[in-house]
């Protein structure tokens, strides 16, 4: 048999009226009577009728988070850093993996709205899937890219790129290679470069290794990576700048295959500042994920009580730090 309000009030003397209040987080409770419901609930383990609540309020209560890939990090703690967040809101999370496929991204999606979540938060994949995306009107939040036509809440990684080279040069080094994306669309690489170029230092194409191609195993990011070392083994950057934490500490073990040191032969920066990098003392640019998440639950948020209302969408960029560790030095040092 199921625990009503009626039965609560029944047991504790408290009316109804003052027990929805009570549950529903209403200051203006007697604070006798609110100790006793509360401890009588405790006490018999009831919760309230999501359903119901639900069917009253035209909410699912429902959010979906769709993530490219759950073997970084990264995701794993915007994940966790979301789904408390919610679960302090009355939020439960669906969490979907597209595995940087944009076919099941939009199989994702579509599951979301079959399933008739209140909203959608978003590290996208796909540009084509977020231009159809749009045209539902579902609302959603973009995290970690900030994306036309959305509200989005990430890191600046041209600042971030900023940081890193401005790192390094400060340390002497003046040849210094890149590891990321696509050298069209990566931002880290745009501010990297720019900085290095603010200080009359010349980067050198040789020195950008895109694992764009090879990102969906570390096989095949492991081999394009150690194929450019072995082609350039003569003239090595004494410095690194690499997309991601994982891509760092895959860095560091192929460096160590080919007898060299880190930092000694070669410093490298990371970016995420993921438990990667604290763990394996990897110095690294940190994205800030809990005032990501939170400002990103924020948005949604005014999305979801506020549907029928036009606005502008807002776009918000949070400054990176640098966290220096164990895997840069002073050239020559």
């Amino acid at each position: 048999m199921k625990l009503t309000m009626k039965d609560i009030a029944k047991a504790t003397g408290v009316s109804q009226p003052t027990i929805s209040r009570i549950l529903n987080g209403n200051p203006n409770v007697n604070t006798e009577s609110k100790i006793k419901v509360l401890e009588y609930i405790e006490k018999v383990g009831y919760r309230p009728n999501l359903v119901a609540k639900s069917l009253k309020n035209n909410s699912s209560y429902l959010i979906g988070l769709c993530v490219p890939d759950l073997s970084n990090p990264y995701f794993i703690e915007i994940i966790e850093t979301l789904e408390n967040i919610g679960r302090k809101n009355n939020y439960t999370l669906l969490i979907h993996n597209s595995q940087k496929n944009p076919v099941l991204e939009w199989e994702c999606i579509m599951d979301f709205i079959d399933r008739q979540v209140d909203g959608i938060a978003m590290v996208p994949y796909s540009n084509f899937n977020l231009d159809k995306l749009i045209n539902t009107k579902i609302p959603t939040v973009v995290l970690t890219q900030i994306r036309k036509g959305f509200d989005s809440v990430a890191v600046n990684h041209k600042a971030g790129g900023m940081l890193a080279a401005k790192h390094l040069l400060n340390l002497g080094h003046q040849n210094i290679g890149f590891i990321g994306g696509s050298i069209k669309e990566d931002d880290k690489f745009f501010g990297f470069e720019r900085e290095l170029s603010f200080n009359s230092v010349d980067f050198s194409m040789d020195n950008f290794i895109s694992i764009s191609d090879y990102s969906n195993t570390y096989k095949e990011m492991d081999k394009a990576i150690t194929d450019h070392l072995k082609k350039n083994i003569n003239n090595l950057p004494t410095a690194f700048f690499t997309g991601n934490d994982i891509v760092a500490y895959e860095l560091i073990k192929i460096l160590d295959d080919f007898g060299l040191n880190v930092p000694n032969d070669v410093s490298i920066v990371g970016f995420d500042d993921t438990i990667i990098a604290k763990t394996l003392k990897i110095t690294s640019i940190k994205q800030p994920i809990e005032d990501i998440s939170s400002i990103a639950f924020e948005l949604l948020m005014k999305k979801i009580k506020n549907k029928e209302e036009h606005r502008d969408v807002e776009h918000i960029e949070l400054n990176p730090i640098l966290f220096k560790r164990k895997t840069t030095k002073q050239i020559g040092y």
